[in-house]
């Protein structure tokens, strides 16, 4: 029996494999130029994120999410800016700030506690601003998550309470 070996699968052109010669060679309606102007024309993920519904496309969310998880640590903070300006914006859908949380949890800093901290106290977005905050460390959340307290009732109480608890705070009494 003869054993064949796949051929590799063709490795897609990007502009930067370009020479400048053969990029300054095309003409308009063909190859490099043709290029340029597709990617300039595609919408930026970062404005259509935005727009993110439950069970609809994401293509968008995709391409942030493997940005967050393949970006080196030098670049997290611009990563994190971005992902809090999309959570500023306030034509953001829920599933998209659910999303954005969801990013938070992975890069954030203790810089996205004053942006979180609205989404905290909110009944319907409470758990996801959790998400984030339970995974970054630092003084500065644990005291956003205690006066946070006295403004839930309810699951949105019980989770936090469960969040602090994960964090293992040692203040046991919130400060009224």
């Amino acid at each position: 029996m003869l054993k064949t070996t796949p051929s590799p699968a063709p490795v897609p052109v990007i502009d930067s494999d370009l020479d400048d010669a053969d990029a300054t060679s095309e003409t308009p309606g063909s190859g490099a130029l043709d290029r340029d102007a597709f990617f300039n024309q595609a919408p930026s993920p970062w404005q259509e994120i935005r727009q993110l519904e439950y069970g609809g496309d994401h293509t968008f969310a995709t391409l942030i999410q493997n940005a967050v998880l393949t970006a080196p640590p030098p670049q997290h903070a611009a990563l994190e800016k971005r992902l809090l300006a999309v959570l500023a914006d306030r034509r953001t859908t829920m599933a998209a700030q659910d999303f954005i949380c969801r990013m938070l949890a992975i890069i954030g800093s203790e810089s996205c506690v004053d942006a979180l901290m609205p989404l905290l106290v909110d009944e319907k977005m409470s758990h996801y601003a959790r998400l984030a905050l339970e995974r970054i460390p630092g003084k500065k959340v644990d005291a956003a998550l205690w006066s946070a307290v006295p403004r839930l009732t309810g699951a949105a109480l019980e989770g936090l309470l469960g969040t602090i608890a994960v964090r293992k705070t040692t203040r046991s009494v919130p400060e009224k």
